[in-house]
């Protein structure tokens, strides 16, 4: 198949060396662009924007742990948001709800969830 593709192209599975578009566009921004990006950086991201929750990595522990749990509560998560949404479960049984997720293992899924957070923020 590469070689074949080889025939056609010469990036047949490795990628050929090009010019990203930040290399082409370094020498054609114009003050108006310098300026737009200082405000940028100024107004927003300085006072404003956060860094969105990043993708967590766990242990091979915590990994296992943590599919248990999830495999159970996740479904019983689903299934009560769909009833409290369509009122098929009164909100007077929020209380009860959270309780069953507590013994569901939800507080042990926040534990790792935590640890792995904390590993993420300190690196």
């Amino acid at each position: 198949m590469e070689d074949y593709r080889a025939t056609l192209t010469p990036n047949y599975g490795i990628p050929a060396p090009t010019l990203s578009m930040d290399d082409i566009s370094k020498g054609l921004k114009t003050d108006f662009d310098l300026w737009v990006e200082q405000e940028t950086q100024g107004k927003l991201l300085d006072k404003g924007a956060r860094i969105p929750f990043p993708t967590l990595f766990f242990t091979v522990e915590e990994q296992t742990e943590i599919s248990s749990l999830n495999s159970d509560l996740r479904t019983y998560v689903n299934q009560m948001e769909a009833k409290f949404i369509t009122g098929a479960e009164p909100l007077t049984g929020w209380d009860k709800y959270v309780a069953t997720v507590k013994k569901m293992g939800g507080e042990r899924v926040a534990e790792i969830n935590q640890a792995a957070y904390d590993r993420w923020k300190s690196n």
